[in-house]
This record gives structure tokens, C-alpha cells and sequence, in this order.
């Protein structure tokens, strides 16, 4: 590579800006941020780190589509309600409409975010009365402050010393559900229970508060917060809907079906650990995730999948033995710093998989994968920046 060749730098946060930095030594480079506000404090050599920002050259279009993002309308509705009578569900929108479904379209709802070709998001208040339902526990937490409910059943153990919150289950379809919660220096520990051979697996998709995880966290914020899940059986064994803050470490094992999922969150994840989860390890949408180190193993689909319009930096990922390493899509953008996957055929997915979206991009510095990549046509993929 010699002098004449020209870098970009795609995100320059933790990661992208000390390597701009670096390659600016020897070579021309631009560096690329879909944060405006970013972009104007670098050019006025200004980083809220404190690291020593040099004058050079920044952009915030990666590309075309990245204005798409950023003037893009979901044109979706927001869920406000959801209530059960009888064998059907009652969804209240945000314009007042009410929709009646059943318990498997409900699922669709929640897990892909679509009734009747129509988008909805579960994204507001949950307004059930819970105080009125005979089948669940609800604390009001003093320390950690918030709201936690829960199933009758699900034994909880509180110890304000250690900081440590354990939940175990008596059957598998016990869950937890943490509302408005601040949980600084706190441990959560929630152990299942493997549920029976013939057990019906469509009823714990979702619990009454149109949840969908087994241990679940709503408008909360973390601090140094620890998180662990054993033998989840449900359609998320952690599930983070409206959460921001920063966890030390996330460890799931043996989840059933998608291992940790996320959405219209920020979060920073110092360490994720997750081991054998029936579908996605690591699947998040809507939001900004920056995962420090993450080690996937045993995802029977993907081992991080990116959505619907999300911004994800990775500083060293490592997987083994799953499907695919890294899927971005639907105007998703990520880097990553380091990825390293073993025993996996598809390296990056890049797709446009909704209608209502475009394609994605993702950069690397470097890999080490033996499989292949998918780039649909609406699609990019920048890497390795040594072949530049």
C-alpha cells in the first residue's frame, strides 16, 4: 500500500478514532460518523474521552443510504396496551385502533414486530393493572430501585450486601419482567428450569405484559451491572426492550431459543458470554450497542444479528460452531475491531431482509474465518482496511 492510497475510517468511536489516527501517520485518511454531533466536536479537535484529536479530515456520509437513515420514518405504530380475553389478544395502538389476535399472531408481533402487514412496536408504558392479577408477584424495589414483577411461582432472593438478585424458577414458564428499574453494581442471576419433553413451547413465547423474554428489562438503566441466564425456555432467555447503560457482563447458557435479544436500547457491554442458545446468541434492532468483547458458541442461526436500523461497534468477537458469524441488515451499520470464527460456514450476512428498509453496511480491521460472506446488491461490506 503506498502513500498515494487513501483510508476510511468507518465509526470513529472507542475503536475507529485511535486507528484514524494511527493510519494518519502514513497515509491520507477521512474518517466517517453517522453522529453529526461527533463529527463537529472532532473537527473542532474535541473527543469526550479526552483523547488527543488531530486535525484532519471528517465526514458524516458514509453513504447515499446512510441519509435514508437518517431521514427514514418507520411509519409504525406504537403498541400502548395489550390485553387478554378469552383465547384472543386485544392490541391498543398509538392511533386508538385496537386489533384482535390470537395467541400465535400475537407471538409474530412480538418476535418479528408485524400484524396483518402492518409494523408495530412494543415501545411505550406497559398499562396492566398489575396489582389485579392473581398469578403474579409484584415488588416495589427500594435498593435496586424500580418495579419488579414476576410469576406467583418464581422463588427471588434478595441480598442488599452482596448486591445480588437471584430468581429461580419452579416450572420453566416462570419470568421476570424489571420496569423502570436502576440497577447499579447489581448481579442478576435467573436460573430455569428445562421444560418437559411435551411441554407446550408457544405459550411461553410471551408472558402477560407482552414480553417475550424469560428474564425481561423495561425503560431500565444499568451501572457496572452483572447478568446471567441458565436454561431459559423462552423465546428470549434475556430480553431488553427500552434499556441504556453500560453492563460488565452478560453470560447466558443453554437458552432455548434466541439467547439475548435487544431493542430501541443503548447499551455497552463490556463482556458477553453466550453458550448454546437455539436460534440467534445475540440479536438486537433499533438502537446502539457497543460490545468490548464478545465469545458465541453453539448459535444454532446467527451469532450476532443486527437490525432495523441499528448502530453496533465490536472491539473482539469470537465464535464457534454456528450458522453465521455477523448478520447486519435492513439500514443497520456496524464495525468491528477483531473477529475471529471457527467452524463457521457464512462470515458476515449483509442483507436487506424488510421491505420497509434498505440494505446494510459493516466494516472490519481484521478476521479470521474460514466460511464465506452473503452481500445482497443493496449492501456493503469495507474490509480488511490491510488490503486498502
Amino acid at each position: 500500500m503506498d502513500k498515494k492510497t487513501k483510508i476510511a475510517i468507518i465509526g470513529l468511536g472507542y475503536v475507529g478514532l485511535p486507528l484514524m489516527v494511527e493510519f494518519a501517520k502514513k497515509f491520507a485518511v477521512v474518517g466517517f460518523d453517522i453522529n453529526s454531533t461527533r463529527i463537529g466536536n472532532l473537527k473542532n479537535q474535541i473527543d469526550e474521552t479526552n483523547f488527543p484529536v488531530p486535525n484532519k479530515s471528517f465526514d458524516d456520509g458514509i453513504l447515499k443510504y446512510i441519509q435514508r437513515v437518517k431521514n427514514y420514518d418507520l411509519n409504525q405504530s406504537t403498541i400502548i396496551s395489550i390485553e387478554k380475553k378469552g383465547d384472543h389478544f386485544f392490541i391498543t395502538d398509538s392511533q386508538n385502533n385496537i386489533e384482535k389476535i390470537s395467541t400465535r399472531e400475537l407471538s409474530k408481533v412480538l418476535s418479528r414486530n408485524v400484524i396483518n402487514d402492518k409494523r408495530y412496536v412494543l415501545l411505550s408504558e406497559l398499562n396492566s393493572d398489575d396489582q389485579k392479577m392473581n398469578d403474579v408477584q409484584t415488588i416495589e424495589l427500594e435498593y435496586p430501585a424500580g418495579t419488579l414483577i414476576a410469576s406467583k411461582n418464581l422463588h427471588i432472593a434478595i441480598d442488599p450486601i452482596t448486591r445480588t438478585l437471584t430468581m429461580s424458577q419452579s416450572s420453566s414458564q416462570d419470568w421476570a419482567l424489571f420496569k423502570n428499574a436502576i440497577l447499579k453494581n447489581w448481579t442478576l442471576i435467573f436460573n430455569g428450569r428445562k421444560a418437559p419433553a411435551n411441554s407446550n413451547m408457544e405459550s411461553q413465547r410471551f408472558n402477560k405484559f407482552g414480553m417475550t423474554g424469560c428474564l425481561n428489562f423495561f425503560q431500565s438503566k444499568f451501572s457496572n451491572t452483572i447478568i446471567s441466564s441458565v436454561n431459559g425456555n423462552c423465546e428470549d432467555s434475556i430480553n431488553f426492550v427500552n434499556t441504556t447503560g453500560n453492563l460488565t457482563k452478560v453470560e447466558v447458557k443453554d437458552a432455548f431459543a434466541d439467547a439475548v435479544d435487544a431493542d430501541f436500547s443503548d447499551l455497552e457491554i463490556d463482556l458477553i458470554k453466550i453458550n448454546s442458545a437455539g436460534n440467534d446468541c445475540f440479536d438486537v434492532s433499533n438502537g446502539k450497542y457497543d460490545v468490548r468483547s464478545a465469545i458465541l458458541s453453539d448459535c444454532s442461526d446467527k451469532a450476532i444479528s443486527i437490525g432495523e436500523a441499528s448502530n453496533f461497534e465490536g472491539d473482539e468477537i469470537y465464535v464457534k460452531n454456528s450458522t453465521i458469524a455477523i448478520a447486519v441488515k435492513d439500514f443497520s451499520i456496524a464495525s468491528f475491531n477483531k473477529i475471529t470464527a471457527i467452524s463457521t460456514p457464512l462470515c458476515f450476512e449483509l442483507t436487506r431482509k424488510k421491505n420497509e428498509f434498505g440494505g446494510a453496511f459493516a466494516s472490519y480491521f481484521s478476521i479470521e474465518c474460514d466460511g464465506v460472506n452473503y452481500i445482497d446488491k443493496d449492501s456493503k461490506l469495507l474490509g480488511p482496511i490491510s488490503e486498502l
